[in-house]
């Protein structure tokens, strides 16, 4: 739970941050349109992977496939990497000026390899949930965004399954093309 209170402190210094070239924190809303813009991110998990994907959004929905990974070494000398693929979809509503909330479904499949401890060898092949999410779209193009999964259910390598809540979440960035 605390790395959820952290990331969603980094978030909101990041939308702060970003609002110094951005023409500031809160400005008029734009006209809402339906346009379907499309885009790239960049963003980070709970478990330290640093990832990139394709995203698709409009003022009423969005969706995006990622892929990423990471190197961990810990404290005994135990190194592994992760690698996963994931994809989301959900529905967006305006909060306030730049501030959307976002719901939907988030799920990924994850590999480890390497020297892993027993308890992490492949403790998480799949998992899929519901997401939370808050973003911060200064204009156009640019987006800052934080998701939490409130529930997620997991399937391990050997059949077992994890229900976890509140265990994952994502912090990004997204810029879009058009």
């Amino acid at each position: 739970m605390n790395l959820l209170k952290s990331t969603l402190i980094v978030s909101s210094l990041l939308a702060i941050s970003s609002a110094s070239f951005a023409g500031g924190m809160m400005t008029a809303p734009k006209a809402q349109t339906d346009t379907l813009q499309w885009g790239v991110s960049l963003l980070s998990d709970n478990n330290f992977s640093v990832g990139a994907g394709i995203d698709l959004q409009n003022q009423k929905m969005e969706a995006g496939l990622n892929i990423g990974g990471g190197s961990i070494s810990l404290v005994d000398d135990t190194n592994f990497s992760e690698v996963y693929y994931g994809g989301y979809v959900g529905l967006r509503t305006a909060l306030m000026g730049n501030v959307h909330a976002a719901g939907g479904f988030l799920g990924a499949f994850e590999s480890y390899s390497g020297n892993t401890p027993a308890g992490i060898v492949n403790t998480s092949p799949y998992k899929v949930g519901a997401y939370v999410a808050l973003e911060y779209q200064p204009n156009q193009n640019f987006q800052a965004f934080v998701r939490a999964m409130p529930y997620s259910y997991n399937k391990t390598s050997s059949n077992t399954t994890i229900n976890n809540y509140f265990q994952d979440c994502q912090l990004g960035v997204k810029y879009f093309l058009n």
